[in-house]
């Protein structure tokens, strides 16, 4: 059994909302689900899905590991908390460290960083050390040791590895959507220059912090629509956003087929597709976490990635009961999942001060 509630790490005064710590666990766990469910199918079209698992599809959890996608994910977490536990109020701060934090993911994949960098909660955690089909835009814009920007391009690049990282930032600053978009669009910018690639990260962060409020999935998206229209190059990402909202309303299905019509080539590749074809997935399946991340990863296109926003999505909105339990029993690192979202949840909840536990935890 797993014990969902961890001790108390900001003394007897610490705020106490076992749901809100669950959901935020829901969010990050049923996103590394919808990864793991999508990994082994990643780079298979789905005639070869379906020879192998059958017309349906992959229907269970193949390989109980999360691939690149959540390990970015819990590295952004990781630069979050940093920021929350020396914060000095600047957003180039926390951008700075989510930058130091993926160097230091960077470093699990067997690339050198400074020393100095190396340290940390999650460089303890030798599961994430594995090398699981990472993106090569991620690996060659951190390669470089330069830190791109929306101002600094270091490529041309909107490939999801922008957007599939990004909901810690949500979480986060769930009390601003508009600043949840803004800092996960530069989060995105660290690797991926096209504005395309990191506005669709700032959609979805600005769409996970609407949703931690309790909007509901529909009006959440509207919102989005509304804080995209204030930044330049937009037009894209808000393109496929408002084709997921038209289709979910003229009652189109989620099938492999009409996913597979949502994206260019490798559908989800990039981030607008991604976006768009998670959200529509989401759409159709509010209320059914696992018919949801079934429909967002059958289908020929990046399936880890789309499994990975769907599954946060709905895992977010439905919380930790509705997460298949024979998944969650077998998804390998669960528990550094519910650490992480439980850490998130409480310095972005507590005006306390964090105990030493904590800043030992991510400051040592």
């Amino acid at each position: 059994m797993i014990n969902w509630i961890h001790s108390d790490l900001f003394g007897e005064n610490a705020m106490q909302t076992r749901q809100d710590i669950a959901a935020y666990q829901a969010c990050l766990i049923g996103g590394a689900l919808g990864d793991a469910l999508g990994g082994p199918i990643e780079f298979q079209d789905i005639a070869e899905i379906r020879k192998t698992y059958g017309e349906a599809g992959i229907q269970n959890l193949v390989d109980p590991e999360f691939t690149d996608d959540t390990q970015m994910t819990l590295f952004t977490a990781e630069g979050l908390l940093r920021f929350g536990l020396q914060n000095d109020g600047r957003d180039i701060q926390l951008i700075t460290l989510i930058f130091q934090s993926y160097l230091r993911w960077l470093y699990t994949q067997g690339e050198p960083i400074p020393p100095s960098l190396r340290t940390g909660f999650l460089l303890k955690q030798k599961p994430l050390f594995q090398q699981k089909a990472p993106g090569q835009t991620c690996l060659n814009a951190l390669s470089s040791g330069k830190m791109g920007s929306r101002n600094y391009a270091l490529n041309n690049s909107k490939g999801c590895g922008g957007v599939m990282r990004v909901a810690p930032i949500g979480l986060y600053f769930w009390q601003d959507p508009e600043k949840a978009f803004r800092l996960g669009a530069d989060a995105a910018a660290i690797t991926h220059s096209h504005a395309s690639g990191y506005l669709s990260a700032g959609a979805y962060s600005g769409l996970i912090a609407l949703l931690v409020v309790g909007n509901e999935l529909k009006k959440s998206l509207y919102e989005c629509l509304a804080l995209l229209k204030a930044y330049p190059k937009h037009e894209e990402v808000y393109f496929e956003l408002d084709r997921a909202l038209e289709m979910h309303a003229s009652g189109l299905k989620t099938s492999p087929e009409q996913l597979a019509k949502m994206g260019k080539g490798w559908p989800g590749a990039v981030g607008e597709e991604a976006l768009a074809m998670s959200v529509f997935c989401a759409l159709n399946h509010t209320q059914d976490f696992k018919q949801g991340v079934l429909a967002a990863v059958n289908h020929s296109g990046d399936s880890d990635s789309t499994g990975i926003l769907t599954g946060q999505i709905l895992g977010l909105i439905n919380g930790l009961n509705a997460l298949p339990e024979d998944w969650k029993n077998r998804l390998k690192q669960i528990e550094l999942l519910q650490t992480l979202a439980e850490d998130l949840f409480r310095l972005s909840s507590s005006s306390s001060s964090p105990s030493l536990e904590l800043i030992n935890r991510y400051l040592s």
